[in-house]
């Protein structure tokens, strides 16, 4: 489960010191809806949404639909040649950068611009 969105509010009424405020803290999941109301009730309402926290991208040898040539699910370190240069091939189908696709295929670019070259 995400961390929550902890959301502070503080509020020291016109002329009071600041030690008297009202402090409010809000623990809320991410992705839910905050409305907070402000003056009196025939001023519009203020809301903003607390955004969902990113989930990280998988790697890309874990993407869905990847080829079987490509060997989904192998870390780059592990593949062999042929599998290495099917992942080029199909970074460069992509038209992924040639950082990505060494990454990607665990080459370096220098050798992902010799085989685009080539195609």
């Amino acid at each position: 489960m995400a961390e929550p969105v902890i959301v502070t509010v503080h509020y020291t009424p016109p002329g009071a010191p600041d030690t008297d405020s009202l402090h409010l803290e809000l623990h809320a999941e991410p992705g839910a809806r905050l409305t907070v109301h402000l003056g009196t009730p025939a001023r519009p309402l203020t809301s903003a949404d607390i955004p969902a926290q990113p989930q990280p991208e998988p790697p890309d040898w874990n993407r869905p639909g990847l080829p079987a040539d490509c060997a989904p699910g192998t870390e780059p370190a592990l593949l062999t040649d042929t599998q290495a240069h099917a992942r080029i091939q199909y970074g460069l189908s992509q038209g992924w950068t040639q950082r990505r696709i060494g990454e990607f295929a665990g080459r370096s670019a220098t050798v992902v611009n010799r085989v685009s070259k080539k195609k």
